[in-house]
C-alpha cells in the first residue's frame, strides 16, 4: 500500500517546531522594535535640547526660566538649565517606550 500524504505525527512536530521558532522570534523582534524607538527618540530629544540650548544662550532675558516642560512626538519633555560662571547644564527628562525615566544632558559655554 502507498500513503501520499503526512503522518499526524509529521504534522505534529512540524507544528510544534514552527510554534518554537514563532516564539523565540516574537519577543526578539517586539524588544527590536522598542530599541530603535527608544534611539530614535533620544536622537531627535537631543537634538531639540541642542536647540533649545541654542535659544536659551541668544535670550538677553536677566530672568530666563530654567525649568519648563514642552509635548514632542506625543512625550512630555521636562527641561532644566543650570548656569555656573559662564557654563551652562542643559538636561531633559522623558518617559520612554519601556516606561523608564531617561534624561540626557548637554554641556554649553556662554561667551
Amino acid at each position: 500500500m502507498k500513503y501520499n500524504g503526512f503522518t499526524l505525527l509529521e504534522v505534529l512536530i512540524a507544528a510544534s517546531i514552527l510554534f518554537i521558532v514563532t516564539s523565540i522570534v516574537m519577543p526578539a523582534s517586539l524588544l527590536l522594535h522598542q530599541e530603535r524607538l527608544i534611539m530614535r527618540d533620544q536622537r531627535l530629544i537631543g537634538a531639540m535640547l541642542h536647540d533649545e540650548i541654542q535659544i536659551f544662550i541668544d535670550t538677553d532675558e536677566p530672568n530666563k526660566q530654567l525649568k519648563y516642560e514642552r509635548q514632542a512626538h506625543e512625550k512630555t519633555l521636562q527641561f532644566e538649565f543650570q548656569i555656573k560662571d559662564s557654563f551652562i547644564t542643559a538636561c531633559v527628562m522623558w518617559t520612554n517606550v519601556k516606561e523608564e525615566e531617561e534624561t540626557l544632558c548637554y554641556d554649553a559655554y556662554q561667551k
